[in-house]
């Protein structure tokens, strides 16, 4: 074996080398991609503590949750719309790919589908389209439905 044999050896080692180094951090990656996302989708469900009143109020056996219960003045509106807000961020994100549809509709479609459920809620919401379009397209994503329903009657003088 002469000079030459050693060296196209050492360069045919060292490309299926290289190879297995390729294919071995691009598994590497996937796992560390997917120990983020779950580390991302845990800090959604923290930063959702925050609105933890309004996801009460809205849940089943909650105060808001018959179709025709709500917030009636612009105290009860400014937290809610602050939860709304928290999901028009997640519409983004999920625009951009920077989030799951399926991990998020699994995790956090159930606060969105009592939102849905809210008459007092989404006639505010509907009424006002242009400023929710954001909530909008998360509910479509979601297949619910932000129904242009008339407020009942005392949220008709609300806000």
């Amino acid at each position: 074996m002469d000079f030459q044999d050693v060296s196209n050896l050492a360069t045919a080692v060292g490309a299926v080398a290289g190879v297995f180094a390729l294919v071995f951090a691009g598994f590497q990656l996937k796992k560390t991609l997917d120990v983020e996302r779950g580390r991302f989708m845990l800090e959604l469900q923290r930063m959702l503590t925050e609105h933890d009143a309004m996801h009460l109020k809205l849940r089943p056996g909650g105060p808001w949750s018959g179709a025709s219960a709500g917030p009636a003045d612009a105290a009860e509106w400014v937290p809610l719309e602050s939860y709304l807000a928290f999901f028009e961020h997640c519409e983004i994100l999920l625009e951009t790919e920077s989030l799951d549809l399926e991990s998020f509709k699994a995790i956090f479609g159930y606060r969105l589908a009592n939102i849905a459920r809210n008459t007092v809620i989404t006639a505010r919401l509907s009424a006002n389209r242009d400023d929710w379009q954001k909530i909008h397209a998360l509910c479509g994503r979601l297949g619910l439905s932000i129904a242009a329903a008339p407020p009942p009657p005392a949220a008709a003088a609300a806000v």
